[in-house]
């Protein structure tokens, strides 16, 4: 909640949220002050304005706080890397490779348990909704990664604390293998999440034809069964290499320049 208090003659005010134990939080009046409810509810909230004098005048009023349970804002924006150091599923800063399914590839009975998929539309700004995940997962074409270092992936949650990802490999015989990764999440943020891949070569698995990511949340993660945990917002899957730079540097390539220092960069045409 944002709070905004005007008052004659006042010259600050105190916020009383309505919980058990909690200090009121203070400002000037006319400044803003917020506080963050942990728990959604109905509150009995209590504004009051003070000045120099005794006198103050309050102002009461029941406020309902509801959970957010999706994004209010996009994912932070990929660096503007070169394209022949990244290999994007799913991103709009990216050229994309061909993903067949985003669902389960196509699906693997997890419907059952009520968990489902949509591409979510913030603002015109989309992203994979998976709901109730059990498990889930993308199936792309077969790319080869082994010259990349990271995956990269965008994940909002409001009710699961981790999740697993796992990269599946199929070689050209058509043996899969896969191998996960668990990472943990912070609820109602984008946790920007970069695992390198040695995690997964070190564990054995072979990258030069990876053509399935799989997700896990929740329960699943620790190997259970059960009804799918919480709901997760993916954005920005990539893998990628961090810095394809080399010398000697060729202008004419695609190359990525910044300014450092107030510093800035133009490349001319000879």
């Amino acid at each position: 909640v944002s709070v905004t208090a005007t008052a004659d003659y006042a010259t600050m005010y105190e916020f009383y949220p309505g919980v058990a134990g909690v200090d009121p939080v203070t400002a000037n009046i006319g400044d803003e002050l917020s506080y963050q409810y942990a728990e959604a509810g109905t509150y009995n909230v209590k504004v009051i304005a003070k000045g120099a004098a005794i006198a103050v005048t309050e102002y009461t009023q029941e406020f309902e706080v509801t959970a957010i349970l999706a994004p209010v804002e996009s994912a932070p924006t990929p660096k503007n890397r070169p394209s022949s150091s990244v290999a994007s599923l799913y991103s709009a800063s990216y050229t994309s490779s061909a993903v067949t399914n985003f669902n389960g590839f196509p699906d693997w009975g997890q419907a059952g348990l009520g968990s489902g998929w949509a591409e979510y539309d913030l603002n015109g700004d989309k992203m994979l909704q998976y709901v109730n995940m059990s498990y889930q997962g993308n199936q792309f074409d077969h790319v080869d990664v082994s010259g990349k270092e990271f995956l990269h992936l965008d994940v909002w949650t409001a009710d699961t604390d981790r999740i697993e990802v796992s990269v599946i490999n199929q070689d050209l015989a058509g043996n899969v293998t896969e191998k996960p990764v668990w990472v943990d999440l912070k609820a109602d943020q984008w946790n920007q999440i970069d695992i390198p891949l040695s995690d997964y070569t070190d564990q054995g698995l072979a990258i030069d034809r990876v053509f399935q990511l799989k997700y896990v949340s929740g329960p699943w993660a620790d190997g259970g069964y059960g009804a799918g945990a919480g709901t997760v917002f993916i954005d920005n899957v990539y893998f990628y290499k961090a810095s394809e730079v080399k010398l000697p540097i060729r202008f004419n390539q695609e190359e990525r320049f910044a300014g450092v220092g107030g510093a800035s960069v133009e490349l001319s045409t000879d």
